[in-house]
């Protein structure tokens, strides 16, 4: 699969297609007419991206090797292009996971890796576990069983996930078949389900996408397909999902020249 992030400082996207051969990291100008272009290769993988916005460079975390050997990476720039460097990893590694999803909490700096592993010998696979890693000249992770995670058994089942990083929590939709359920698994929590409260009711899809929207707080969901018994409908439509008021409103006393302003987001 393949993995994509926003480069905001260099206002490109970023690229990470793991073929059979080999890894290739592309980018995209977004505000230029340069267009596509190879930012470097490297051997194959599975790989996820992620922006680390307490050092603006982007992070690379995956399994490389025939036994999936877990490695940190980081986009440096050199004088022949930008190239991966491997970066000091310290703390418990994560198995192979299907359905990886690596998440930036801009107000911390930290990155979050959910994804499902399967049992062997078994179709079922279980989201089981949060991978948390703590930013800095050496990346630290951590790993938080969970009592109860969430199964299933169909590998056609595809879900859209992404983070909340206001609310601190993994949302999921298309989970159970027919249900329009929304799943959250708050960082310090554990897995707990809205059901079907969403209005408008959001069908069941799969292999669809999810984006965290900051700028108006709300979760956007595209594209995907929905299974029937005889063939798969693609949806060609977004949905956006929003809360019906602010998490939280905060007053801030701004005095204009003041060294003094200062904002620091809470733990």
């Amino acid at each position: 699969g393949s993995s994509m992030i926003l480069d905001e400082p260099r206002d490109r996207l970023v690229i990470e297609s793991n073929e059979a051969t080999l890894s290739r990291t592309v980018a995209f100008s977004l505000g230029g007419s340069e267009g596509w272009r190879e930012i470097t290769t490297s051997p194959p993988g599975v790989a996820r991206l992620a922006y680390d916005h307490s050092r603006d460079r982007i992070v690379r975390l995956g399994w490389w090797g025939s036994g999936a050997r877990f490695e940190a990476h980081v986009l440096e720039a050199g004088g022949s292009g930008e190239r991966w460097a491997r970066a000091p990893l310290t703390g418990p590694l994560p198995p192979l996971m299907w359905y990886a999803n690596l998440a930036s909490d801009w107000l911390r700096p930290r990155l979050y890796l959910m994804g499902a592993v399967s049992r062997p010998h078994q179709p079922k696979r279980e989201f089981h576990t949060l991978w948390t890693f703590e930013l800095g000249d050496t990346i630290r992770s951590s790993a938080r069983k969970l009592l109860v995670g969430l199964y299933f058994g169909d590998g056609s089942v595809l879900p859209a996930m992404v983070y909340d990083p206001l609310r601190r929590e993994w949302l999921m939709h298309g989970m159970y078949g027919d249900y329009a359920d929304l799943d959250h698994l708050p960082v310090d929590g554990y897995w707990y389900s809205t059901g079907s409260t969403l209005e408008p009711s959001l069908a069941f899809r799969r292999a669809h996408a999810a984006v965290y929207d900051a700028r108006n707080d709300r979760i956007l969901l595209a594209g995907g397909e929905e299974l029937s018994y005889s063939a798969s409908t693609p949806h060609e439509h977004a949905w956006s999902i929003t809360w019906p008021r602010p998490l939280k409103t905060v007053r801030v006393d701004v005095r204009p020249g003041s060294a003094s302003n200062e904002v620091r987001p809470g733990r």
